[in-house]
């Protein structure tokens, strides 16, 4: 017998359940497919893992070729002795690539034996319910929730929630790993999983509603995706770069948004980055192609964060057209957790860029100031000023752009700020800078002043809007607590005809 063919035997001497991922490799070689064995090396399939492989993990392994695909099913099919419906075969491994169909018999029986008492030690039986309809699988003890909830989800057709049977008759929901371990350790004899299956709600639920509000009114474009490349979160910006609308994309693969050579590896760098390879593009941005509705290729800048909601991983990325743009000119960077942290302060927090254009603003500063938040992203924030502070404030801005000179920034002071209905208010603002690339963007914390106390601040705060007042054409008077006249204003002595004198 040549090398090869002995090495070979060697292999199939040794259970397929117990290779390790370079023996995988090599039984790829011997049954000529070496073609995929790099892909099946860098997700570190083992053997374990090969058994449990499906259509869909195969496409994920870049096996795109369904004719490769076909037969690489059933080679692991023989290679386990696993009949089309999922039951022992009975028979020993296939050689057939290697060597043009080698009879099974020159597999040793011991070797047999050995792989379906390993199999049988490490599987359990998964009965499923939904609707009065019943599904039995067979999966690893080892396996995932995440595997276990694709298993069930070929079977029904959409995502489910499950909920296991206890031996007390209870049902316990599986949400994470150690659930799925801890049902897995309490079975009985029968050394069966008994679950009951409940539709999914809508994944962009599991956000909070007012997180989601947040990312929906976001200038720029927010997808989020679960790790199946499944769009769970589309936002408004996103409907108008993309041209799809939120219903045309809620469910459907990501890869839709891309170029046809980039969209047929991302379920690639997916499983690398899941599998622990690639994580250096997080927090990151760069510029990558996009594809709108109407099929126009365009240049978008992308960053991406990574969340983690009930135990499942979703992707965040946030997107900016390059289109008709100079280079550099946008945000290197995803500010999507700033802004997040911003809106979950109970203190009024807005962003704005060099040009004081408002950015983001939080659900205090609404409430604060009396605007829905749409009144106020994109449009300057010298609205939120008395006139005699809007009227120097781009001045004041870009003088500090020019010569760096810090008048407000990294400290904080007293002003007055102007509601909706008109009416002013002593805050105390706080800014603070942040570089993003080549851009800079400022934070500022407005916090109520409490006049009652007689501090140098306070009455500054008191003789801006003295000032305030006393340029109004109408009449104006201030008065305290006990009713006495503190302040009249030029009109109003006109009016009631008094003087100060």
């Amino acid at each position: 017998m040549a090398a090869p063919e002995a090495e070979y035997d060697r292999l199939l001497k040794k259970p397929p359940l117990t290779w390790s991922v370079s023996e995988v490799g090599q039984w790829l070689n011997f049954i000529n497919l070496e073609d995929y064995k790099i892909s099946f090396l860098e997700n570190s399939i083992s053997g374990a893992e090969l058994r449990e492989l499906n259509t869909e993990d195969l496409v994920s392994l870049g096996v795109d070729r369904l004719g490769h695909r076909k037969r690489l099913q059933l080679e692991i099919q023989q290679l386990f002795g696993i009949a089309l419906d999922g039951s022992s075969m009975g028979s020993a491994h296939s050689n057939q690539s290697f060597n043009s169909h080698t009879s099974a018999s020159s597999m040793s029986n011991a070797s047999t034996s050995s792989a379906s008492s390993a199999r049988d030690d490490n599987k359990v039986v998964v009965k499923c319910t939904y609707k009065g309809e019943v599904q039995k699988l067979r999966v690893l003890k080892t396996c995932s929730l995440n595997r276990l909830k694709r298993k069930i989800k070929s079977e029904f057709g959409r995502h489910m929630d499950l909920k296991y049977t206890d031996e007390d008759g209870d049902r316990i929901s599986l949400r994470k790993d150690r659930h799925l371990r801890t049902a897995i350790k309490s079975l009985g004899a029968d050394n069966t999983l008994r679950i009951t299956c409940t539709p999914a709600k809508n994944r962009s639920a599991k956000a909070s509603e007012r997180e989601l509000k947040l990312l929906d009114s976001m200038v720029d474009a927010i997808i989020m995706i679960d790790v199946e490349d499944t769009v769970v979160f589309f936002n408004r910006a996103a409907e108008k770069m993309f041209g799809y609308r939120k219903r045309d994309m809620i469910g459907k693969k990501v890869t839709k948004l891309m170029p046809k050579e980039h969209a047929r590896n991302h379920s690639k760098y997916v499983a690398n980055y899941l599998a622990g390879r690639g994580a250096g593009v997080m927090g990151k941005g760069r510029r990558v192609e996009a594809v709108r509705k109407n099929g126009e290729n365009f240049s978008i800048y992308l960053s991406l964060s990574e969340t983690n909601r009930h135990g499942e991983k979703n992707f965040v990325g946030t997107i900016q057209e390059l289109t008709g743009r100079k280079d550099g000119d946008f945000f290197e960077g995803d500010v999507t957790g700033q802004y997040t942290m911003l809106e979950n302060l109970l203190d009024a927090a807005l962003v704005i860029d060099e040009k004081g254009i408002i950015q983001f603003i939080n659900s205090a500063t609404c409430k604060m100031m009396g605007y829905q938040r749409a009144e106020l992203l994109n449009r300057n924030v010298k609205m939120l000023m008395t006139s005699a502070d809007a009227t120097n404030h781009d001045g004041y801005l870009r003088t500090y752009l020019e010569t760096g000179h810090k008048h407000v920034i990294g400290s904080g002071r007293d002003v007055v700020a102007q509601r909706n209905d008109g009416t002013l208010m002593p805050v105390h603002l706080a800014v603070t800078e942040t570089t993003l690339g080549r851009k800079r963007i400022f934070t500022g914390i407005l916090t109520p002043v409490d006049t009652s106390v007689p501090t140098q601040s306070r009455m500054n705060v008191l003789r801006q809007e003295r000032e305030v007042l006393d340029n109004l054409c109408i009449p104006a008077l201030i008065i305290d607590q006990r009713g006495v006249m503190q302040f009249i204003n030029e009109s109003g002595l006109d009016v009631w005809g008094y003087s100060l004198a």
